[in-house]
């Protein structure tokens, strides 16, 4: 046997669970599935294989709705999409009962807006520039 450093690559899972009916193998899928797409559950699929149960559609549409889950996986990607800090104020505002969850993403979308506007440049900015500058010579010096 040879001992080796191990290689991260991109292996898919190969994982089976076992379980009698009602045992929790659809729920206990989704929880793992969870986990591994850090609760976004946009990235899952479920292959429902016994016909009649659809359990798995009624869990991934629980989940997708309005369990926890999927709800924060809603509020990130709308607190992903603001593009400004108002726009930030009006999601927290929004979500009364989550506000100490979701505090951290806000906080941590802010700071990219506000390094971002603190980039931008005003047309004044630009015009008082412009005026000390000729065919890109400072001449205010």
């Amino acid at each position: 046997m040879e001992i080796r450093q191990s290689e991260r690559k991109k292996v898919k899972i190969k994982l089976a669970l076992q379980g009698s009916a009602g045992s929790g193998r659809t729920y206990l899928s989704l929880l793992l599935a969870k986990g591994l797409t850090g609760g976004d559950f946009t990235k899952i699929a479920i292959i429902d294989t016994i016909h009649f149960a659809n359990t798995g559609k009624k869990i991934k549409n629980w989940c997708t709705g309005d369990c926890l889950w999927g709800r924060m996986g809603r509020i990130k990607k709308e607190i992903e999409n603001c593009e400004n800090i108002e726009a930030l104020r009006y999601v927290y505002s929004k979500y009364p009962d989550l506000q100490n969850e979701i505090k951290p993403l806000i906080l941590e979308k802010k700071q990219k807006l506000e390094d971002i506007y603190s980039n931008i440049m005003t047309p004044k900015e630009i015009n008082n520039q412009n005026k000390h500058h000729q065919n890109g010579i400072n001449t205010n010096k």
